[in-house]
């Protein structure tokens, strides 16, 4: 049996208002003025309308125009009536999260991949059509230490602009919102001192680009404490040093309890990184994030627990463990292997599966606890989780003709059943 606790909060934005002494225009309440939008998740927000098909064909590199007259009477009710239309008195601005920072030069598209089927221009135009200002977010796909390696080079700071700056051009954005949490999360606070004067350069490069284009800057990032504190919280992200090139701070006050039950983002805390935040630049520019999920925490574990029980399974671990979700995906794809094997196999299409127990990663750091990291490692026979080449090695097995009679199998790379 399991006691379980939950902490639940709203997902909104609001711009904080608890400057002591900052101007008076800069220290008013304010409504919600912006939330952040998965890619995934526009179906949610917008409703699916396509332009009517007796309207001619837009020339190339034309404005994306959206007038009533190019709906259908049902088409202009059914966006009338959707999410963002109906909110626009409460919301001025979103951030759509679209893209990802794979290099200096490339940032990938992620909306178009979750939304084959419907052009962005046509999201763009119907966002704006409510009102709204569009600051898409662009988040770090690299992986650990390599964005830092980048901020360090002039030349590619330079290039990494550029190529934000093209992306905001082409479809007219009011601004960019950076959540590069590698380095919080990731690249480990030891490379801080080093890290944060060049993320402070680029952040100032990227803010001159912009505002020659009345162009907005906005950065989401951890929070942070006075530095002449004992705790600090995320510094590398020098909030002090940058509040005058950017135009948005909008701090991550959620997540305050990770590894062991507790809330969300407590009052206390979140006002204590607020403060900080607001003592160092107008309350205008500070954001505050606010979750809307919630965790169940196991509190206890009474009786003896079946040998299929998840690893882990104690008093003080997340009920994440136990996601039926999750476990049902996952037999699915096994399902799926077979099924899919059958089908093929006329066709000489081999098909089969890997499943790993626990391949160490630098994301892995992003989504679970170093002890929770810790305790699975412990499951393993050998104390520790596969290294990625070690997964790789079974990937290749089955690509090869070594592997040329087998089809349909799941073949799971672990050492939990030696």
């Amino acid at each position: 049996m399991m006691r379980r606790s939950s902490y639940i909060a709203l997902a909104l934005l609001m711009i904080s208002s608890l400057a002591p002494h900052a101007i008076a225009a800069d220290n008013q309440p304010r409504k919600v003025v912006s939330g952040w939008i998965p890619y995934y998740s526009v179906k949610t927000v917008m409703p699916f309308i396509k332009k009517l098909p007796t309207l001619p064909t837009p020339a190339v590199n034309s404005p994306v125009t959206c007038e009533d007259n190019e709906y259908s009477a049902e088409d202009n009710a059914l966006l009338n009536s959707s999410y963002l239309f109906t909110n626009k008195d409460l919301m001025k601005e979103v951030m759509p999260f679209w893209y990802t920072l794979k290099s200096p030069t490339v940032i990938r598209d992620d909306y178009s991949t979750a939304n084959p089927s419907w052009p962005i221009a046509n999201t763009i135009c119907l966002m704006r059509k409510s009102g709204l200002k569009l600051i898409p977010t662009i988040t770090d796909g690299t992986d650990k230490l390599v964005l830092s390696a980048y901020l360090a080079k002039p030349e590619v700071r330079t290039t990494i602009v550029k190529t934000i700056v093209d992306l905001v051009n082409k479809y007219s954005f009011d601004g960019i919102d950076l959540d590069f949490e590698g380095f919080a999360f990731v690249d480990g606070n030891t490379t801080w001192p080093k890290t944060a004067p060049n993320w402070v350069l680029f952040v100032k490069e990227l803010s001159i680009a912009l505002r020659a284009q009345q162009k907005l800057l906005s950065i989401s990032a951890p929070y942070a404490f006075n530095p002449t504190e004992k705790q600090k919280g995320y510094y590398v992200y020098s909030w002090a040093e940058i509040a005058s090139s950017i135009d948005r701070l909008r701090i991550m006050t959620y997540d305050y309890s990770v590894a062991k039950a507790g809330p969300i983002g407590p009052i206390s805390w979140t006002e204590k990184t607020l403060q900080y935040a607001i003592s160092i630049m107008p309350a205008s520019k500070v954001f505050i994030g606010l979750p809307g999920y919630g965790r169940d925490w196991i509190t206890g574990v009474t009786g003896t627990c079946p040998t299929t029980a998840p690893p882990g399974l104690k008093a003080g671990a997340k009920a994440a463990t136990f996601r039926m979700n999750y476990a049902a995906a996952k037999a699915g794809v096994m399902a799926l292997t077979r099924c899919v094997a059958m089908e093929t196999v006329e066709h000489g299409i081999r098909i089969n599966a890997v499943a790993p127990s626990l391949a160490m990663n630098p994301h892995l750091a992003k989504t679970s606890s170093s002890e929770l990291i810790d305790n699975l490692a412990s499951q393993e026979a050998y104390g520790r989780g596969a290294e990625p080449w070690e997964v790789a090695n079974i990937i290749l097995f089955l690509a090869s003709d070594l592997s040329s009679y087998m089809t349909g199998e799941v073949i799971s790379v672990s050492s939990q059943r030696a």
